[in-house]
C-alpha cells in the first residue's frame, strides 16, 4: 500500500490478522472434534469475488471457525494467550467491526492489477507506486456494517468513513461484502470478475484435495505477475551482485579473498530459476489445514504444458517402492525420489552451464559427477539413529545408506570410482590466512578399494574421502570444532555394491549394515512397507502417489539427542520416553500434469509429544511450574500472562508478540 505510516494501524491489523491466521495454523496442529466443518463456499465461488487480473489473492475462508480452532489449540496447550483465545473477538475489537459483519463468510486480500509504473520502480527507490489492496469483508447487514465507522452513508455508491486509529478509508457494496480500500479511485473501480472457475483450473493439482479444505490459503496469479515481475527480479539480482563486490572489496581490505566469479555464477543461477518460474508458471498456491489427524502446509506451483519447467516437469510416478528397499531400523530421517520421468540431464546440464569453467571443482562436478546423475532413475536415502558405542566416532554420528535405482548398476559403481580418484587431491580455495597471508586451500584425500568385501557372493567396494581442512579455519571454529567433526566433517568412508540395477552404498565401514542393504533390496521389506508411514500414505498425509517422500522420525531424533546430551552431561539425559511408533514428521510432493504439489504435515499426536517432552525437559533442566500443556497439572503455569497484543510493530511498547515455539534443547 502507497504511504503507509503507524497511523495506519487498523488497515496494517486487517492484512496482519489474514497473515497471523496462516503463521498460527502453521506453527501448531491440534486434536478435537468439529475441525472438519464445510465450508459456505468453494474456492471457485470464493475467486468469484475477485477482481479480474488479480497477481494476488489471500484468503481465510471463516473467521469464526480459525478463531474457535485456535482457541481450542490456546486451551489444549495451555498457552493462556488472550488474544488467542479469541482471534475473531480480537479483529472486531481492533478494527472496530463490530456489526454487520459475517464471521462465517471468506475474508479475502485482494491485489490489485499491477501497472507498468510498478515494474519501473526501482528496488533502491521504494517510495514511488506500489500494489493497492482491497479487503473483501464479508457482511450479514452492508448497512450497519458502515454504522461502525463515523461519517459513513451506507446509501451511497462509495462512502468515505473514518475508522478507527483516524484514518480515512473508503468503502462500497459488492452483493455479500463491503469493498474496503484506501483510495475512492481503487474501491469505486473494484469488480468482482467471476472468474473463478478459470482461475482455480489453473491449480490442477491441489484443487480438491488441500485448499478446499484449507483454513487459510493464498493464491499467486503468475499470467497476471510475470510481465511486471520479471524486471523486478533481474534488478533485484543484480543489486545483490552489487552489494556482493562491495563485500568483497570490504575482504580484501581486511586481507580475505572470496571466489567472487563463483559467488557471481550462483548469482546468475538463482536469477535463471527465478525468471524460469516467473515466466513459465501460471499459477502458485499455498494453503494450510487443519484437521483431527494433523496439519498441513501445502503448496503448488503449476507450469505452461509447452514451457521449459512444463516440459522437464510432465507427471511422475510413486516412490514408496524406493523407500521400501531401505533396511528397518531406527533412523532420523529417510527419503525417497522417483526420477524417472523427470529430466535430470537437461536441468543438471543447463545449471552447471551457468558455473565458471576455470573452476576446477565445478568443471568435476560437470565431467565426472553429472554422467553419474544421469544414470539415476531414482533414489532412497536414510541416516540412522546412532548406537552409543559409535556416536563419537568414525565417520560422526550420522550412519547413511543410499539406494539408487539406476540404468545400469555396474556402470554407475564404475562412474563412482571415476569421481572418487578423480576428486583425490583437489584443492578448494578458502580465503586467505590472517596469520600468514597465504592462500588457504581445503582438499581432499580419496582412494577406493574394489572387491575389498564379498557378500553373499558379491563384489562390495570400498571408498574412503576425507576433507583436511587448514589448522587456521579449524581453530577458527573454536568450540564448534569438535560438533563439526562429529557430524561428520572429518569426511566419510563406507561400502558401495551393485544388485543388479540397484546400487546400494553406505557412509560407514560396516559391513553388516551393506549386507542388509543389498538384501532389502530384494526383499523390500523396509522402511515404509508397514506402520506409521504406510498408514500416512493411505490417510491424507502425503501428496497422493508421491514422487518424493521425506519423514523425520520424533524417536529417532528425541533419542540421539538424548545420548548427546548424556554424553554431554555426564550420563544424564534428558529422561524422556517417545513411542517408537510415533507418526514421523512428514514431507511430500508430486508432479501431476506439468506442476510440482507438495505438503509438509504433522501428526497431532506428534505435535503434542514434541511441546510435553519441551515442558518436561525445561522442568528437569530449568526448573518451574508443574505439569505441562496436557492438563496434567498446572496447565498453563510454564506460561506468564500476556499484554494485549500490537500486531502492527512487534517489539513496540504495549505489545507482547506471539512467541513461536522453542526448539528441543
Amino acid at each position: 500500500m502507497r504511504g503507509f505510516s503507524r497511523q495506519n494501524r487498523v488497515w496494517g491489523f486487517m492484512s496482519t490478522v489474514l497473515t497471523m491466521a496462516v503463521v498460527v495454523s502453521l506453527t501448531w496442529g491440534m486434536p478435537g472434534a468439529g475441525l472438519n466443518s464445510a465450508q459456505a463456499a468453494t474456492p471457485a465461488e470464493i475467486l468469484d469475488m475477485a477482481c479480474a487480473k488479480a497477481p494476488v489473492v489471500v484468503v481465510v475462508p471463516s473467521m469464526d471457525q480459525l478463531s474457535k480452532k485456535v482457541s481450542q489449540l490456546n486451551d489444549l496447550l495451555g498457552l493462556a494467550d488472550p488474544n488467542l483465545g479469541d482471534l475473531a473477538g480480537a479483529f472486531r475489537s481492533q478494527t472496530g467491526m463490530h456489526k454487520g459483519l459475517d464471521g462465517s463468510g471468506a475474508m479475502m486480500l485482494v491485489m490489485q492489477p499491477l501497472t507498468e509504473a510498478f515494474s519501473k520502480m526501482k528496488v533502491d527507490a521504494p517510495n514511488g507506486e506500489s500494489p493497492e489492496f482491497v479487503v473483501l469483508v464479508p457482511v450479514s447487514d452492508y448497512g450497519a456494517f458502515v454504522g461502525n465507522f463515523e461519517g459513513g452513508d451506507a446509501g451511497a455508491a462509495v462512502t468515505e468513513v473514518v475508522m478507527r486509529g483516524g484514518q480515512k478509508s473508503y468503502l462500497k457494496s459488492i452483493p455479500g461484502y463491503a469493498v474496503l480500500g484506501r483510495t475512492e479511485k481503487v474501491v469505486s473501480s473494484y469488480e468482482s470478475a467471476k472468474q473463478g472457475a478459470a482461475m482455480w483450473g489453473k491449480a490442477k493439482g491441489l484443487n480438491a484435495d488441500f485448499v478446499g479444505k484449507a483454513d487459510a490459503w493464498v493464491m499467486v496469479n503468475m499470467y497476471a505477475m510475470s510481465e511486471r515481475l520479471a524486471p523486478k527480479i533481474a534488478e533485484m539480482f543484480v543489486g545483490m551482485k552489487a552489494h556482493m563486490g562491495q563485500a568483497a572489496d570490504q575482504m580484501a581490505a581486511n586481507g580475505q579473498a572470496m571466489d567472487t566469479a563463483m559467488t557471481s555464477a550462483v548469482f546468475d543461477m538463482y536469477a535463471a530459476v527465478a525468471q524460469r518460474i516467473a515466466s513459465d508458471a501460471t499459477v502458485l498456491s499455498l494453503s494450510i489445514d487443519l484437521n483431527e489427524t494433523g496439519l498441513g502446509l501445502n503448496y503448488v506451483a503449476q507450469f505452461k504444458p509447452d514451457s521449459y519447467l512444463g516440459k522437464i516437469f510432465p507427471n511422475s510416478t510413486a516412490t514408496s517402492s524406493l523407500l521400501a528397499r531401505l533396511p528397518a531400523k531406527p533412523y532420523l530421517m529417510a527419503m525417497g525420489m522417483n526420477l524417472a520421468e523427470i529430466d535430470i540431464k537437461t536441468l543438471m546440464g543447463d545449471a552447471l552451464a551457468n558455473l565458471p569453467e576455470d573452476n576446477a571443482f565445478m568443471d568435476l562436478m560437470g565431467k565426472k559427477l553429472q554422467p553419474v546423475m544421469e544414470k539415476m532413475l531414482g533414489m532412497a536415502s536414510v541416516y540412522y539413529a546412532p548406537e552409543n558405542a559409535n556416536m563419537f566416532g568414525g565417520g560422526g554420528m550420522f550412519t547413511g545408506l543410499n539406494v539408487i535405482e539406476t540404468t545400469n548398476g555396474k556402470e554407475y559403481v564404475a562412474a563412482m570410482r571415476e569421481y572418487f580418484e578423480a576428486i583425490n587431491g583437489l584443492a578448494i580455495p578458502m580465503g586467505v590466512s590472517q596469520i600468514t597471508g597465504d592462500p588457504m586451500m581445503m582438499s581432499y584425500s580419496t582412494s577406493y578399494t574394489p572387491a575389498a568385501l564379498e557378500v553373499d557372493g558379491r563384489a562390495v567396494d570400498m571408498y574412503q574421502m576425507q576433507y583436511n581442512f587448514p589448522p587456521e579455519v579449524m581453530a577458527q571454529m573454536g568450540q564448534m570444532g569438535p560438533m563439526f567433526m562429529m557430524m561428520g566433517g572429518q569426511g566419510q568412508q563406507g561400502y558401495i555394491s551393485a544388485n543388479e540395477d540397484f546400487v546400494v552404498m553406505t557412509t560407514s565401514p560396516d559391513a553388516l549394515l551393506i549386507q542388509k542393504g543389498l538384501n532389502a533390496v530384494e526383499q523390500q521389506s523396509g522402511i515404509g512397507s508397514d506402520g506409521p508411514i504406510v498408514a500416512m500414505r493411505e490417510g491424507d498425509a502425503l501428496t497422493p502417489n508421491a514422487m518424493m517422500e521425506m519423514f523425520f522420525s520424533v524417536s529417532g531424533i528425541m533419542n540421539t539427542v538424548d545420548q548427546v546430551v548424556a554424553g554431554l552431561m555426564g550420563g544424564q539425559g534428558l529422561g524422556v520416553d517417545i513411542p517408537a511408533d510415533l507418526a514421523p514428521i512428514a514431507m511430500s510432493a508430486s508432479v501431476v500434469d506439468h506442476g510440482i504439489v507438495g505438503r509438509y504435515y504433522m501428526d497431532t499426536k506428534t505435535v503434542r509429544t514434541i511441546v510435553d517432552v519441551f515442558y518436561s525437559v525445561r522442568q528437569k533442566f530449568m526448573g518451574g511450574g508443574q505439569g505441562g500443556p496436557g492438563g496434567q497439572g498446572g496447565q498453563g503455569e510454564h506460561r506468564q500472562p500476556t499484554q494485549p497484543m500490537d500486531p502492527m510493530f512487534p517489539g513496540q511498547p504495549g505489545q507482547q508478540p506471539m512467541r513461536p515455539m522453542p526448539a528441543p534443547h
